[in-house]
């Protein structure tokens, strides 16, 4: 978030673009991956620093609020490539929000709606801030239409905790948010489901969220096979 005293920065995610089992699309939007203890110390720190630089570069211009910054890592030698601004709300913000509340810090988006209101805080207050935080486990998947072409929804799902059991899905109670605690095989669907009797575009957006406190990303990149 570019304030007036400085940047807030928050936990990095990995992004999930164009798995084969979420979307038909090569650079389609699949989630993120808040479980990023792959990365090297070094490489979170350069995030850090380069959306630091990037943030008080916009606030020279005259932006305020929240914003995101994409990079790509290259695995041969872990060097940093910065590619995208996106200056608005992100994909993640929601479970970012959701989590850093969960953990007892401040969320981003209570930041970004400082400078609207005309309220500044100290700078050494954001550099406070920006040390503070630690890692937390938390990840979503979004699921698109798969079939290529528009569908009609015949059977819906209610939102809630859900776990498998024989390869179905079991219900097991009400949630329209991750909770603090889950059991290791247990995952919340939840987003803007689908209702029933609802025709689904081939192009539309997601049909749903899945969220879980378990990595579900391997050390490629690719979907583990439990996600």
């Amino acid at each position: 978030v570019v304030l007036d005293s400085g940047i807030i920065l928050s936990q990095p995610s990995t992004q999930i673009i164009g798995q084969k089992e979420c979307t038909p699309l090569a650079f389609g939007y699949c989630g993120n991956d808040f479980n990023v203890k792959d990365f090297t110390k070094e490489t979170t720190e350069e995030i850090y620093r380069t959306t630091a630089r990037i943030g008080a570069l916009m606030g020279q211009y005259g932006y305020r609020g929240i914003f995101g910054v994409d990079y790509m890592i290259d695995p041969a030698d872990n060097r940093l490539y910065f590619t995208e601004i996106n200056p608005r709300f992100q994909g993640s913000t929601a479970l970012l929000t959701e989590m850093q509340s969960q953990n007892g810090y401040l969320p981003i988006s209570f930041f970004h709606l400082l400078p609207f209101l005309g309220y500044q805080i100290p700078s050494e207050e954001v550099d406070y801030y920006n040390q503070m935080f630690g890692e937390f486990n938390a990840s979503q998947i979004l699921l698109h239409n798969l079939e290529k072409k528009d569908c009609l929804v015949e059977k819906e799902l209610p939102s809630g905790i859900y776990t498998l059991e024989e390869g179905s899905l079991k219900f097991v109670a009400p949630a329209n948010s991750l909770p603090k605690h889950l059991e290791v095989n247990q995952f919340v669907i939840t987003g803007d489901i689908v209702t029933s009797g609802t025709t689904v575009l081939h192009d539309a957006d997601a049909l749903c969220r899945i969220l879980a406190h378990q990595p579900v990303l391997d050390e490629k990149g690719d979907l583990l096979p439990r996600s």
